[in-house]
């Protein structure tokens, strides 16, 4: 075996930050991340790079933003240009005997076995199944380092189980009286203020999906109860892959990374699912345990981008030579403890919905304070949130005049950001000579 980690990746699916016990939900039961999280390191402010599945994993594993290898819906493969350049290649170049199990959803939902990605299938979709798979290959005798990613659906059965439908990886009964389910969380109200962009989503999901507004209190009441018992689902089955882990004794050799694609709604906002900028649908979990890895921290000071620092992580202690044009950060200096340069003051996340045969595109610039959304084009098309003083999300800042000198910093880095990643938000579709505009700019 060489100096090297083995690694260990693990995904949930549509898994909000905040529906985790260890994150502070005082009514979820998740005692395997807990557990995963007491031995290692929390990010509180770990977002991902696009609140949808497909673009969040091609992020992932290119380290690259979706836009920028043309990947911008669900069910789209990665550009072939970057082929080469993914996880799973470089890290059999670097060595690394690499299995991937469970959804892949880039673009098909389980990794064809016949695939052209650097990685061994030991498994298709499938969460009742995919804990032994993992076990089966954790046992194996090897004289490498191994690269395991074991991706889960759940807690996806949501959207099946808001519309009525069979939940494919077992069910979890009926909800019991309304009094015992979760309580709406304090933000379910729709801002005053809010984007016609979020009006226009909401919409859509209110007459494609069957879930909006229409609920009632008590039906949202029930979704959230629906939600915590599906992510108490997929606790228990990553619990099962910790424990083979242990028993293949190789807890003390792997490092163990844990996020998800995206959040989910839950309610807030009376919104469910994904595809907004909102703190729900982006802040995702983002835990790392194992060799050298400092035990019990929650960092709250680092903001983390799930995709491109998870990529320069990996490759990190991997000891690969990365791509150029990189624009993540290594998160190792910060969980050994060792001194770091400075930090991104920001991260950006971004979006784009067909809803009317209309494409918008939205983008966010999370700060250390502060969150900057901004939308291509309709009413209240900024907003500015102090996530201090209002976590929630609930008070926009953008036309206040007390804030103004916050409103334009964060749009400076969003043309940052824009024009270094060769973004082209903020294009009039009509006008592609036109220079680059953020909000705020007036054309010549």
């Amino acid at each position: 075996m060489t100096n090297k980690p083995n690694l260990l990746v693990i995904m949930s699916d549509q898994h909000a930050a905040n529906v985790i016990g260890c994150y502070g939900d005082e009514v979820v039961r998740t005692p395997n991340l807990d557990r995963l999280a007491a031995g290692g390191m929390l990010f509180d402010n770990a977002y991902c790079s696009y609140p949808l599945c497909t673009p969040s994993r091609a992020g992932m594993f290119t380290g690259r933003f979706p836009h920028e290898v043309a990947v911008n819906h669900n069910n789209v493969g990665i550009d072939p240009d970057f082929r080469s350049c993914e996880l799973g290649h470089l890290l059999t170049r670097a060595g690394y005997e690499c299995a991937y199990g469970g959804k892949w959803h880039l673009p098909e939902i389980s990794m064809p076995q016949d695939n052209d990605h650097g990685f061994e299938v030991i498994a298709p979709i499938d969460d009742r199944a995919l804990p032994e798979a993992c076990a089966g290959f954790l046992h194996r005798k090897r004289s490498r380092p191994f690269f395991l990613v074991a991706s889960f659906d759940n807690p996806h059965n949501i959207c099946e189980w808001g519309n009525e439908m069979p939940l494919p990886w077992g069910g979890i009964g009926q909800p019991p009286p309304v009094e015992q389910c979760p309580e709406l969380p304090e933000n379910h109200g729709r801002n005053v203020d809010e984007p016609g962009a979020v009006a226009i989503h909401r919409h859509y999901y209110n007459t494609c999906t069957g879930i909006g507004t229409w609920q009632s209190d008590d039906e949202w009441r029930r979704l959230r109860w629906a939600y915590a018992r599906i992510t108490e689902k997929v606790d228990q089955q990553i619990g099962r892959l910790l424990d083979s882990l242990e028993t293949a004794g190789l807890a003390d050799d792997t490092l163990v990374i844990l996020s998800s694609d995206h959040g989910d709604q839950d309610g807030a906002h009376m919104l469910a699912h994904k595809r907004v900028l909102y703190e729900e649908s982006v802040n995702v979990p983002f835990i790392i345990a194992g060799p050298g890895v400092r035990r019990g921290i929650a960092d709250d000071i680092h903001l983390i981008n799930n995709s491109t620092d998870f990529f320069v992580t990996v490759c990190d202690y991997a000891a690969v030579e990365m791509p150029s044009e990189m624009h993540g950060r290594s998160l190792r200096p910060i969980i050994e403890g060792s001194s770091v340069s400075k930090w991104p003051e920001h991260i950006v996340s971004e979006v784009e919905n067909e809803h009317l045969h209309k494409h918008q595109r939205g983008r966010m610039v999370r700060s250390r304070s502060f969150k900057y959304i901004a939308y291509e084009r309709g009413r209240n098309r900024e907003q500015l949130f102090d996530l201090e003083a209002d976590p929630g999300e609930m008070h926009n800042l953008a036309k206040s005049p007390d804030f103004r000198d916050e409103l334009q910093r964060h749009r400076e880095f969003l043309r940052e950001w824009c024009l270094k990643t060769r973004d082209t938000f903020g294009r009039h579709y009509a006008c592609p000579d036109v220079p680059f505009m953020i909000p705020g700019d007036e054309y010549c």
